[in-house]
């Protein structure tokens, strides 16, 4: 696995704002020993490609890795080393940032202090072989991973950084006594991946609404005709529950990341879960546009979301010198209607969805730490909600967190 560096970007500017449907570019820097740029690859940074390879938001600030070093940057504070044991990669799940290092991952919850993370995960090299385990989930005060041969392993957090590891074989142990049914868990057709909630809508960047993906409504009448989102990537979902999803537009070429010459116009499909509709930002070619040559991109393409639905994608000009964040503002959620609705995300796992405002009612199925709910009444004792499958009941307030 190749060295990568990590850099702390400056505190990000929340709030919708009525601004053009463009980029703007929001960090640069030039070309340096610290954020080298070149076009054929060094045998020593092996199959990776120079740039911000990969952006995150997290508690207000915008983090990006870039390749070769282990340096961070912060605000105006210019290059800072870190100790070398910088590795891997880093993921926001609920609110919670996983950084993994070369034999731990470290948990920052309450604040970012690289070198001193809330937790430090110890990894057992010999379960994972090459590669870190991927981070799936954290819930009943648990983290959850998945190895390179298909399983889950998990960590209890005791608190003051204390936590106790537990491999597949304990894991799965727990999983079986109750845990499993507890948190949600299931896994797809092969049995290669976890899901954890109803939609998995509370694991990974955002939730996965692959049940609803053929139901979905394209309002967009320019792209009316597009299949669902099946052909958009993931970036992630914001705090209304609204979910983000890019492609990027050719000019009818194909291939049109491999020809320097075709401006690449960037779509952004913005999903509405309880109406299972799409809306689609269409920004102008060359908004966005880094270097290519004939094997495709230079420069990686990152993109992510923060909380209040701010789209953000780094990129790179060469006659300019330098690596570039830019930021598409969002305007859409108040123009849709979206920040109008209440919404809250549970904070407890299977509490039922009843049919009535009394615990003795029936239930309608449950509901998981994490998800989403459109909150339809809210009193002092009970909530009525509507699920992401449209099931509508009432659910206990005391076990709901509201943005």
């Amino acid at each position: 696995m190749k060295k990568k560096i990590l850099v702390l970007m400056i505190a990000l500017t929340m709030g919708v704002s009525a601004v053009a449907q463009r980029f703007e570019v929001i960090w640069e820097t030039a070309f340096d020993n610290y954020f080298e740029y070149y076009e054929e690859w060094p045998d020593d940074i092996g199959y990776s490609s120079p740039g911000l390879v990969e952006i995150v938001s997290f508690k207000n600030r915008l983090l990006v890795m870039n390749d070769a070093k282990y340096q961070w940057f912060y605000g105006d504070e210019k290059y800072k080393i870190i100790p070398e044991y910088m590795y891997h990669e880093m993921k926001v799940i609920n609110g919670i940032l996983f950084v993994s290092f070369k034999d731990k991952i470290g948990v920052y919850i309450n604040k970012l202090d690289i070198e001193k993370p809330d937790y430090l995960l110890a990894i057992d090299k010999e379960e994972f072989y090459d590669y870190n385990p991927d981070v799936k989930f954290m819930s009943e005060g648990m983290v959850f991973a998945q190895t390179s041969e298909d399983k889950l392993i998990s960590w209890k957090l005791l608190g003051e950084g204390k936590s106790e590891y537990y491999n597949a074989e304990k894991t799965q142990e727990l999983l079986a006594n109750g845990l499993a049914e507890k948190v949600g868990l299931t896994t797809n057709a092969r049995r290669t991946n976890f899901f954890f909630g109803e939609f998995n809508a509370t694991s990974g960047s955002g939730p996965n609404y692959i049940n609803i993906m053929n139901d979905l409504t394209i309002k967009t009448e320019k792209y009316s005709s597009f299949d669902g989102l099946s052909s958009f990537h993931d970036i992630g979902t914001d705090k209304n529950g609204i979910s983000y999803f890019y492609r990027f537009k050719y000019n009818g070429k194909k291939y049109a990341l491999d020809d320097p010459d075709n401006p690449i116009i960037v779509l952004i499909g913005i999903l509405d879960p309880w109406e299972k509709e799409v809306n689609v930002i269409e920004l102008p070619a060359g908004d966005w546009d880094p270097e290519r040559r004939a094997g495709g991109l230079i420069a990686r393409c990152s993109q992510c979301i923060d909380e209040e639905g701010n789209v953000y994608f780094t990129d790179c000009s060469k006659e300019k010198g330098v690596y570039q964040i830019k930021k598409l503002t969002n305007t859409w959620s108040k123009e849709l209607g979206y920040s109008e609705r209440i919404i809250g995300r549970m904070n407890a796992n299977r509490i039922p969805l009843y049919e009535a405002k009394k615990t003795s009612a029936e239930n309608n199925g449950y509901n998981y730490e994490h998800e989403y709910l459109w909150v339809l009444e809210q009193e002092e004792e009970w909530s009525k909600v509507r699920k992401v499958d449209g099931r509508e009941g009432y659910v206990e307030t005391k076990y709901i967190r509201f943005n």
